[in-house]
């Protein structure tokens, strides 16, 4: 009992305007169940369909102005898992059916609200991108940090299905899709929290999304840096020696070849990345 996939389609996309800058959209979502048993309460608890009084959004179309009004689910066959879900979007969406909303919580528009987060985080480079290391140009041990505030995005609504799975997936990873704006490795998932609540014969749980957006990549940099250096002629790996010492410790250029002036940085994306339009959040 339970929604496999949702896909928009652009076959059946349409909209008209009329006198007073009036605008209705409407285009289907395909999708499909599990069970032939599984009808349109089923997909209308599933947290991948817009909820009532959701912006209008497809493609490269976005009027804030116009509400999803009405959600219609139809079979294709009696027998079918498949059904088109034709959503029809309004400027004048007068209640937004707030009262089948109060009905069942889970037709309720998501709520959005902000917060910020501090962030303790290692200075490795200033910002015109030269790394941060002593007069005798070594790296700082330890490496000094700095306390930066960033913006935490949260969203909250009511959810059909026991969001376990979903927290254990999502928790800590960053967007692989441009997610509200923003590239991919731009947002993070701080955290998931739900809690249930009796609603008919079953649960119903609030969830709550919470998500980091930064102005850059979210990844980690170190300073490239090593004992040895790759030998093209000998092909193999070369001590440094400077000084009688074998083994110095010298700035490489990301290659293996040593570095004289400046530094690099060597990135690495730590973070599991996955695409945050499933979420259905914005």
């Amino acid at each position: 009992m339970a929604v496999i996939s949702v896909e928009p389609s652009m076959d059946e996309w349409t909209g008209d305007r009329s006198k007073g800058f009036k605008r209705n959209f409407s285009y289907p979502l395909l999708v499909e169940c599990d069970s032939p048993k599984d009808g349109p309460l089923t997909i209308w608890r599933d947290s991948r369909i817009p909820r009532i009084g959701s912006v209008y959004e497809l493609g490269n179309d976005r009027d804030p102005g116009s509400r999803l009004v009405k959600i219609l689910p139809k079979r294709e066959s009696n027998s079918s898992r498949h059904w088109k879900v034709m959503l029809q979007y309004s400027t004048d969406g007068g209640e937004l059916e707030t009262d089948a909303a109060e009905q069942d919580p889970t037709q309720r528009p998501i709520e959005i609200w902000g917060e910020w987060e501090d962030i303790e985080e290692p200075l490795e480079q200033d910002k015109d991108g030269n790394p941060i290391e002593s007069s005798s140009q070594e790296a700082l041990d330890p490496p000094p940090t700095e306390t930066i505030s960033y913006p935490i995005v949260c969203f909250g609504r009511w959810e059909s299905d026991w969001p376990v799975g979903k927290a254990v997936q999502y928790r800590n990873a960053i967007n692989s899709d441009t997610f509200a704006d923003q590239p991919p490795r731009h947002c993070q998932i701080r955290d998931i929290t739900y809690r249930s609540e009796q609603f008919e014969d079953g649960l119903i749980w609030k969830v709550t999304y919470k998500l980091l957006f930064k102005d850059k990549e979210i990844i980690r940099e170190f300073l490239d840096q090593g004992t040895r250096f790759w030998d093209a002629d000998k092909e193999k790996w070369v001590k440094f020696v400077g000084d009688g010492l074998i083994g110095e410790v010298r700035k490489l250029n990301g290659e293996g070849q040593e570095l004289t002036e400046g530094g690099h940085f060597l990135k690495f994306y730590t973070k599991k990345e996955l695409p945050f339009s499933n979420l259905n959040l914005t």
